[in-house]
């Protein structure tokens, strides 16, 4: 599952090459990349002017339209152009979306590639 998370990662024809996997019970439920579609849960407006720009975040591309358990662990990887992982902490609306999905234990690789666990159960929701 890691290899098919980082070949669609490395071929999204973005900049950032980030992938997120939905795991159920150590099975994978689904596999996320940052995209440019267009989905209207990507909608955002910036303030350089009136025109509105789609992203998928992995994280909520992984996430969308797919019911979530508090068991979930949800995995966020990201490669540098050479192929090697680095830091793919997941932003604060990235953040927002998996807290209200219930999801409760979030992985994701550090600055040296290595894998770094939250546990958002212990993390104050002010």
């Amino acid at each position: 599952m890691y290899y098919k998370a980082k070949d669609q990662a490395l071929n999204n024809d973005h900049d950032y090459h980030i992938a997120a996997i939905l795991w159920r019970k150590k099975s994978p439920i689904r596999i996320g990349v940052n995209s440019k579609k267009t989905h209207p849960a990507a909608r955002r407006q910036y303030s350089c002017g009136p025109r509105f720009v789609h992203h998928l975040h992995a994280e909520m591309h992984a996430l969308l339209n797919t019911d979530t358990t508090k068991n979930d662990v949800l995995e966020v990887m990201r490669w540098t152009k050479d192929g090697q992982r680095t830091m793919s902490k997941p932003c604060e609306h990235c953040m927002k979306v998996i807290r209200a999905s219930g999801i409760k234990k979030v992985r994701y690789t550090d600055w040296d590639g290595t894998w770094t666990e939250m546990n958002l159960c212990a993390i104050s929701m002010r």
